[in-house]
């Protein structure tokens, strides 16, 4: 893993910025740029040149803009990145926009050609430079580009994938807490726990999560020497009655235990019993099966837990229901009013939830998953999780800055605004890329 540093003006060529970035990514390498100070072409000169001495690529994309020139001089901040990276010896990859290319004329400003010009002449004859003609043949050649040189970073341990997402879930943390301590009181019947939240909150990380740090963390007897181990139920679309619905997850958990769809209740959890550490399983409804299903799919699933055969002595047996609230923001203004109040009936519903139906199992519905304030973030870059990898301070600045700015543009009606998590990890990656400490380079 490698940050490449991507330099270029950026009014003409936000698409295809855009997608080398993706592309980087693709390949498991940090994009590096002017993203990361607001993305405009008069951006901060020292923090653009403190950057590119912190890569170990640097790919410049040049079209026929030229761009700003710092403090009224005559060299273009794309320009002086260039030079910057040729001073401290970083490895060069050029991409130039093909003479005969299709342009738009507004993409080529009169008062810059004289200087472009020359800046394409000086790359042209210092470099191997390859040529694009839109934002796919940027990408395609900048991946053979990438790849064709190895670039790698062995020296550094790679940063764990799910590092951003440990970014503040205290409060689902302490729910967790009080839910085991009921599974300790009845250790004999497993233990149901419903986390949702918006489409926008990263469930499939949050389930990582829990099964890496979270259950490890607080059941530390049970995990010091094995890992959690976890399984798939699959949530049954449409079913005739509630006892199809428990014959049929019953069928999705023999499959998945046992490679078997015709297993009992007990063959299932006598291999479940086998594991030497946790087991959680998971679930995942979202608004659209609820529409269909109501209170009575939720219903049906905890009675499917009620009737599991008693768990053997030192046995845990976590099951991990998730309902996603889809958005759909794409959709028009009435079938966004009919998710919204759908959604906002399950809130209510799981809020009134009466686990006591179901007893002996235990039951509780975890505190809804939703976007971390600026505290939280900040929070998180001082945890040791963060501070592992990255400049804590830096990062913390970054973090407010960015926060900042979201607020500004988003002018959010809810206070302390909270940045949806799918929004938030990206630019978190980013913040990463840029903060990390020497020896993670």
């Amino acid at each position: 893993m490698a940050r490449v540093y991507i330099s270029s003006t950026f009014t003409d060529l936000e698409a295809e910025r855009r997608a080398c970035r993706d592309a980087i990514r693709d390949l498991g390498h940090f994009p590096v740029g002017m993203e990361d100070y607001g993305a405009a072409d008069e951006r901060p000169l020292d923090y653009c040149l403190k950057d590119v001495r912190s890569c170990q690529t640097y790919v410049g994309i040049i079209a026929w803009k030229y761009g700003f020139c710092p403090g009224g001089g005559t060299k273009s901040i794309t320009q002086l990145e260039y030079e910057e990276a040729i001073a401290n010896k970083i490895p060069c990859f050029i991409f130039m926009l093909a003479e005969d290319a299709l342009w738009a004329r507004t993409r080529i400003p009169d008062s810059d050609q004289p200087q472009i010009r020359q800046f394409r002449q000086t790359l042209g004859n210092d470099h191997l430079v390859a040529s694009f003609r839109d934002a796919a043949s940027l990408v395609a050649a900048l991946t053979k580009s990438l790849r064709k040189a190895e670039i790698n970073n062995t020296a550094a341990p790679p940063l764990p994938d799910i590092l951003p997402y440990l970014c503040d879930r205290s409060e689902q943390e302490r729910d967790l807490v009080d839910a085991f301590t009921r599974f300790d009181a009845s250790p004999s019947h497993p233990l149901v726990c419903i986390v949702h939240g918006d489409e926008t909150e990263a469930h499939d990380k949050f389930l990582e999560r829990l099964q890496r740090y979270m259950i490890p963390a607080l059941r530390p007897r049970h995990t010091d020497q094995v890992d959690v181990q976890t399984y798939r139920l699959e949530w049954p679309a449409a079913p005739r009655n509630a006892d199809d619905m428990r014959r049929r997850l019953q069928i999705s958990l023999s499959r998945q235990v046992l490679d078997s769809s015709l297993e009992t209740p007990m063959t299932v959890n006598a291999r479940l019993a086998q594991a030497l550490g946790p087991v959680a399983i998971h679930s995942h409804l979202i608004t659209e099966n609820w529409m269909e299903q109501g209170p009575q799919g939720l219903d049906a699933f905890m009675e499917f837990w009620k009737q599991w055969p008693e768990l053997a002595v030192g046995q845990q047996l976590y099951i991990f229901l998730f309902i996603k609230y889809q958005m759909n923001n794409e959709l028009g203004p009435f079938l966004r009013g009919k998710y919204r109040r759908i959604n906002a009936k399950i809130r209510e519903d799981l809020a009134n939830y009466e686990f006591t139906r179901f007893v002996p199992v235990s039951g509780a519905v975890i505190a809804e998953l939703i976007g971390p304030t600026r505290s939280e973030a900040e929070d998180w870059a001082r945890s040791d999780y963060a501070r592992k990898f990255c400049n804590e301070d830096a990062l913390v600045d970054a973090i407010g800055r960015y926060y900042t700015e979201w607020q500004v543009l988003q002018k959010p009606k809810v206070f302390p605004p909270r940045i949806p998590t799918d929004q938030l990890i990206p630019k978190l990656r980013e913040l990463i890329s840029r903060t990390l400490l020497p020896d993670r380079r």
